[in-house]
């Protein structure tokens, strides 16, 4: 395909698809200007199925170029993982609290007295939990 012949906006989608089918890892690096911004997101939002194109509108984004575009897409990756880090820090630190919290409800009752049963009932710690507690405490 003749990509040369298309000067208008036509011809930066054209290369994206392109470019894109050969490589599907393809990472947009076209620098031409686009003029129909709006046009051309809207195109390549359904064309491609990924409504991420869009989305840059959305925001009021400048958009000048298809580097542009590709580096707003990179950024909102970035802060997607950045979030869903977050999360997962946030969730993994929640049940590291609950663990210590039980493990302390676990010692205090065996130092009143109360049966390795009973403690572990009240703590629900698992059998392996218990065990290598029992042996921190022996030493």
């Amino acid at each position: 395909m003749q990509l040369s012949m298309f000067q208008s906006d036509f011809g930066i989608v054209a290369n994206f698809f392109v470019q894109k089918r050969k490589k599907s890892d393809y990472v947009p690096d076209d620098k031409r200007v686009i003029r129909h911004v709006d046009q051309v997101l809207k195109l390549l939002s359904v064309m491609s199925g990924d409504d991420r194109y869009e989305k840059i509108l959305q925001k009021g984004e400048t958009v000048k170029n298809m580097c542009d575009v590709a580096e707003r897409l990179e950024q909102k990756g970035i802060q997607q993982g950045i979030q869903q880090g977050l999360q997962q820090g946030i969730q993994q630190g929640i049940t590291q609290g609950k663990l210590e919290k039980s493990i302390s409800v676990f010692k205090n009752m065996i130092q009143r007295d109360y049966s390795i049963e009973d403690a572990q009932a009240i703590s629900e710690l698992t059998d392996a939990q218990v065990a290598d507690i029992m042996r921190s405490l022996e030493k």
